[in-house]
C-alpha cells in the first residue's frame, strides 16, 4: 500500500464522509421544503411543494442510511427530528376526505358513474381505450387534451351526446352523456379561454352538475396565475347555479399540497380522493415515486361516493378516473 492511503482506503474514514453526505443531502430537502411551504403561491413555490411526499421518502431514507453508516446518537437523534418535520406537511393528507362507500346500488337509476381521462395527446392508442371506455360503460364520459382523431374517437362510441373544443393544442377538451335530456356546456373564462365541460344531468330525479376540467398547465407564473383563474371561475359558477349536488373531476395541473388545492376545499368541495396520495394518477418515470396526483375529484355537499378509482396506463401518461355519484340523501345498502 502507498504511503498516506491508509486513511483514505480506512472504511472508518469512508463512514465518516458517506454521515455527513447524508446529513447535507437531509438539511437541503428540509430547506427546499420549507421553502416550498413558505412560499407555495408563487410559481417556484407551487412546483417544489408538488414533491411534498418525496420529501417524506427522502428524509426516511436518510434517517435508515444514517443509522447504518453513523453510530452517532446526536446524529440519528437529528436525522429522526428531520424526517419527522417532513411528515408534518404530509400528515393531514393520509386520512380523511370523503368517505368512499362500498355499496351495491339498488337501481341504476340512483347512480351516476363519471369516466374523466388526459388521453395525452400523442397517444394513439386508440383501440385499447375505445374498449377500455366500453367496459366502464360511463353515463358521462371527459377526455383531455383530445385530438381531431380523438374527437372522432368519441363520436364512435355511441354516447347520445358529444361535445368538443376545436383546439390545435394540447388543450382539447370532450365530453359525452348516456342520456339524451343531459346538457353539456362548454364554458371558459375571459381570462385563459380555456374550456371547461359542465354537464347537468338527473340521478334519481334530482340534477346533478359535474364538470369535467383541464386547466392551463402552469409553465410560468403567468400561466399559474391563468390556471388559477380557470379554477376559480368554476367554483364560482357552480356556487351561483340553481343546482345542489355538484362535483369536478379533471386533470387540474396540480397537487394536493397546492394553497390553490386548499382554495378549492375552502369553496365547499369535499377531496374525493384524501388519503390516497401514494396512488399517483401521473407518471414520467417507471416508478410511481417519480409520480404526482394531478387528476383529482371533488364533490359538493349533496353528493355521495360510491366509487373513485385510478384506471390502468393506456399510453398516456396519465391514469383515468373511475367515479360513482349517488345523491347524499340516497340510502343504499352495503355490498356483500
Amino acid at each position: 500500500m502507498l504511503p498516506g492511503t491508509e486513511a483514505i482506503a480506512s472504511p472508518k474514514r469512508w463512514k465518516q464522509i458517506a454521515t455527513w453526505i447524508v446529513r447535507l443531502c437531509l438539511v437541503a430537502v428540509l430547506l427546499v421544503a420549507l421553502y416550498s411551504q413558505l412560499f407555495g403561491r408563487t410559481w417556484v413555490g407551487e412546483l417544489l411543494v408538488s414533491f411534498t411526499f418525496q420529501y417524506f421518502v427522502l428524509g426516511v431514507i436518510a434517517l435508515m442510511v444514517h443509522a447504518l453508516v453513523s453510530r452517532s446518537k446526536w446524529g440519528n437523534v437529528f436525522t429522526s427530528l428531520g424526517a419527522a418535520a417532513l411528515l408534518f406537511p404530509v400528515w393531514s393528507f393520509l386520512f380523511g376526505g370523503v368517505e368512499v362507500r362500498q355499496v351495491s346500488v339498488l337501481e341504476e337509476e340512483q347512480k351516476l358513474s363519471v369516466l374523466s381521462y388526459n388521453v395525452l395527446i400523442e397517444n394513439f392508442n386508440f383501440e385499447e381505450v375505445i374498449k377500455y371506455v366500453q367496459e366502464q360503460d360511463p353515463d358521462v364520459l371527459f377526455l383531455y387534451e383530445t385530438s381531431r382523431e380523438w374527437q372522432q374517437v368519441v363520436k364512435q362510441l355511441g354516447f347520445a351526446k358529444t361535445e368538443c373544443t376545436i383546439r390545435v393544442d394540447t388543450m382539447g377538451l370532450c365530453a359525452a352523456v348516456s342520456s339524451p335530456s343531459a346538457e353539456i356546456e362548454l364554458l371558459a373564462d375571459d381570462v385563459g379561454a380555456i374550456e371547461s365541460a359542465f354537464v347537468t344531468t338527473e340521478v334519481a330525479g334530482e340534477s346533478i352538475t359535474v364538470v369535467g376540467t383541464h386547466p392551463t398547465v402552469p409553465w410560468g407564473s403567468e400561466a399559474m396565475r391563468n390556471r388559477n383563474t380557470q379554477l376559480k371561475f368554476i367554483t364560482d359558477k357552480l356556487q351561483q347555479a340553481t343546482v345542489d349536488r355538484v362535483a369536478i373531476v379533471g386533470d387540474f395541473n396540480l397537487t394536493k399540497f397546492s394553497p390553490v388545492f386548499e382554495d378549492l376545499q375552502r369553496a365547499g368541495f369535499a377531496d374525493v380522493g384524501q388519503g390516497r396520495i401514494r396512488s399517483k394518477s401521473w407518471s414520467k418515470l417507471p416508478t410511481d415515486f417519480g409520480g404526482l396526483v394531478l387528476d383529482h375529484a371533488l364533490v359538493g355537499e349533496g353528493v355521495s361516493v360510491a366509487k373513485f378509482e385510478y384506471g390502468p396506463y393506456l399510453g398516456s401518461d396519465h391514469r383515468p378516473i373511475e367515479l360513482v355519484l349517488v345523491p347524499a340523501y340516497r340510502q343504499v345498502s352495503t355490498g356483500g
